[in-house]
């Protein structure tokens, strides 16, 4: 077969060696990108799954302990008790408060970034003034742990604290758990 002066001059020598190692290199790239895609692909669904049911679960967290759906379980159970009494603890309680997210960090297998009192403000709920101290509390792990922490966090509290501005977000591996709790006193 007769190719040419021309052609044979450009598949020779070394030529022909980096062309077949250009093309070695594209089909191997292409390889790589192919299986990661697929990879990543075939997690989409799996991942699509755990936040779709992680988002469930805390929308009904959300509706059962949110601090509206509080004040007003508050002001309607003050409303049936004799003047001065209250379901209002005297003071904050706030080893109850640490106790009850550790214990949840701990059997839910998250693990705590920080916890601390944010701030302390006054509020008024059914005629009453209260004693508020807001905490924020921020814990890593993956997303069954940190899901399972904030059922077990809302699950050990006492009926003057609330839950809120939870949120979830992936961070690389981990997934970062951040919400707010809201404990409230009698005011002085």
């Amino acid at each position: 077969m007769n190719l040419g002066l021309g052609t044979r001059w450009l598949l020779s020598g070394w030529r022909l060696h980096t062309a077949t190692v250009l093309l070695s290199v594209l089909v191997v790239s292409n390889l790589i990108a192919l299986f990661a895609y697929h990879s990543v692909e075939s997690e989409q669904p799996v991942l699509a799954k755990q936040v779709e049911t992680a988002d469930r679960m805390l929308q009904e967290i959300r509706s059962t302990r949110d601090p509206l759906t509080l004040r007003t379980a508050i002001a309607e159970t003050d409303a049936k008790l004799t003047d001065g009494q209250t379901v209002i603890p005297p003071t904050f309680r706030e080893a109850d408060l640490l106790n009850a997210v550790v214990g949840a960090a701990d059997k839910s297998g998250s693990r705590i970034a920080s916890l601390g009192a944010a701030d302390s403000f006054e509020e008024s709920i059914g005629g009453r003034l209260y004693q508020a101290q807001r905490y924020h509390v921020e814990a890593r792990g993956d997303l069954e742990n940190v899901v399972r922490m904030v059922m077990r966090t809302e699950a050990a509290l006492q009926p003057s604290i609330a839950m809120d501005s939870i949120i979830i977000e992936p961070e690389g591996d981990t997934w970062i758990l951040s919400f707010d709790l809201i404990a409230y006193a009698q005011g002085r």
